[in-house]
């Protein structure tokens, strides 16, 4: 995830100026690049307790699994996950298991799309 267009920056920001209003209406935005939909999106549709929410509840290294489960490496790098899952681990499920009518992985380029989704699928956790 850190590698996607736009995480690396909001994660930078949040980590030097903690979740303004500002970086909080750039992670919306981000989600729906990324994923087709925002954290309001979704929220509207999909109520915090549904059971497919199951990762909220999760600590952060069963959390951590969960996403890898799921091909997705949600961490820094450096095995802390990124801040900026706050805002798009909703979206993100939305687009991996379908759950939202509009999620998808809306990356701009189709191509770039499959191969991240490729490269989500080989991925390979190293816990």
């Amino acid at each position: 995830m850190r590698d996607q267009s736009g995480v690396g920056p909001l994660e930078w920001e949040v980590e030097q100026h903690g979740w303004t209003e500002d970086l909080v209406e750039r992670a919306h935005d981000l989600a729906e690049d990324l994923f087709g939909v925002s954290e309001l999106d979704v929220e509207d549709d999909i109520a915090l307790d549904d059971p497919r929410y199951e990762f909220l509840k999760l600590m952060r290294d069963e959390a951590d699994e969960y996403w890898a489960r799921l091909g997705w490496d949600v961490t820094d790098g450096e095995g802390k996950q990124l801040r900026v899952m706050e805002y798009l681990s909703r979206p993100l499920l939305c687009a991996v298991k379908r759950l939202h009518p509009d999620a998808k992985l809306a990356m701009a380029d189709d191509a770039w799309a499959a191969s991240l989704e490729a490269d989500a699928k080989r991925f390979k956790a190293s816990r």
